[in-house]
């Protein structure tokens, strides 16, 4: 027997503001905020299978992955799907698209799939855990780190 468990709206909506909250992070280069999005044990695992885990590799990612280009990344996240295992453990699965500027304008430097499991906790949706899984680079970021 399958047990169906309801997400919703304002379940579905603070886990997309938690994706999001992750691109900003990322993206602006802030750790603390970063590793503030995970559970204790939470993990991001990137494309090509190296995992980041605990609060200080957490924090030490976000600077790397703001770091790693003269002109920024943006990560958007969208077209989220939810299946929830329990009524406090949801998987969620979104595309993502990684652009950065340059002086030729922005380009589109990947794209991939995030697959999510986040926890409730007492007051908050956390990651437990975050795999990214890349569909593909553009040419001109195929040498350099995307970053997921």
């Amino acid at each position: 027997m399958v047990v169906s468990h309801e997400i919703d709206r304002a379940h579905r909506d603070a886990i997309v503001d938690l994706t999001v909250s992750y691109s900003w992070a990322v993206d602006t280069g802030d750790g603390e905020a970063l590793s503030n999005l995970f559970t204790s044990d939470g993990k991001f695992q990137g494309a090509d299978g190296s995992v980041t885990q605990g609060a200080d590799d957490l924090r030490k990612f976000a600077v790397r992955v703001h770091e790693s280009r003269p002109y920024h990344l943006q990560h958007i996240a969208f077209n989220h799907q939810f299946r929830a295992l329990n009524t406090t453990t949801v998987e969620v699965r979104s595309y993502v698209h990684v652009y950065t500027g340059s002086a030729d304008g922005p380009q589109l430097l990947g794209m991939g799939t995030y697959l999510d499991t986040v926890e409730h906790t007492s007051d908050r949706w956390l990651f437990k855990e975050r795999r990214f899984e890349s569909l593909g680079r553009t040419e001109r970021a195929a040498t350099q780190p995307l970053g997921g």
